[in-house]
């Protein structure tokens, strides 16, 4: 019984309440996605690792004014809409958001 007292003892005394931080989660709009809230983390998840200086593929896309001209070339629309990134093709979700901030 002795024992049992002590281990109910330990047990109370460890239980704590810590509240946990809040972290900073960014929301992507669907319908008005945002460059850098909804966009950028996609083609850092999906094509940055070919299409950058380590990648070595043409176009680069590491940068807004990279990805503008990927754009204003039809070239970003239609890879992603055909077979990009090559194994892993892009979900449909993503394409969607990708569409809508074009």
């Amino acid at each position: 019984m002795k024992n049992l007292s002590f281990l109910l003892l330990f047990l109370l005394s460890s239980c704590t309440y810590n509240e946990l931080p809040i972290s900073e989660i960014t929301i992507c709009e669907t319908n008005s996605p945002s460059f850098s809230d909804c966009v950028l983390p996609i083609i850092e998840d999906n094509c940055m690792n070919c299409h950058s200086e380590n990648g070595g593929q043409s176009p680069f896309l590491t940068s807004f004014p990279e990805i503008k001209l990927a754009v204003d070339n039809d070239d970003l629309l239609a890879r992603i809409n055909d077979n990009m990134p090559p194994g892993n093709l892009m979900n449909s979700s993503d394409i969607f958001i990708i569409e809508n901030w074009i």
